[in-house]
């Protein structure tokens, strides 16, 4: 799937598909690596962790909206908009979850969501569930799914593509 995507990137004209990070484990870049989940840690004094952590989320989930919103219309199908992006903050052992929503005109992000903190065993374990949940359901799930109709609904670089318009 990574060479996959690698090809699909360069035909759309060599936008990032959704990560922020140029990272290289095994040759398989994390800048072509969709990101489903964006997490913020900061262990630093909590209010100052708590708004540098949402300043650097809120740029992060700008900065993936709007590649997502430059991804060309398929000429294989219409695109399906991701319904929503999780988000989580961590600030000194606090975690909180946000959910975005792309609003067409704007992103809008909801919560704070107590998802558990680090210093006690029950907050450890709330904490673990929800990132398996988060793993197991909502990135290889619903969100995988996403990647793949993006993936496999656009024609190799190779092919001849014509233009779609939303008229």
């Amino acid at each position: 799937m990574c060479q996959r995507l690698r090809s699909v990137v360069t035909w759309l004209s060599n936008l990032h598909i959704s990560s922020h990070s140029c990272f290289d484990p095994n040759n398989c870049y994390l800048e072509y690596s969709p990101t489903g989940v964006f997490v913020a840690t900061k262990d630093i004094n909590f209010y100052d962790g708590y708004i540098e952590g949402r300043g650097r989320l809120g740029y992060w989930l700008a900065s993936w909206f709007k590649r997502v919103s430059t991804y060309p219309r398929s000429p294989l199908g219409p695109r399906r908009e991701l319904p929503f992006l999780p988000v989580l903050l961590a600030v000194a052992g606090y975690w909180e979850l946000h959910l975005a929503f792309d609003d067409i005109s704007a992103f809008r992000v909801y919560g704070p969501i107590h998802v558990g903190e680090t210093w006690t065993l029950d907050g450890a374990y709330k904490l673990l569930a929800v990132l398996r949940i988060l793993c197991k359901d909502w990135i290889a799930g619903e969100f995988r799914t996403w990647v793949e109709t993006l993936i496999n609904n656009h024609p190799e670089p190779d092919e001849e593509v014509t233009t779609v318009s939303d008229d």
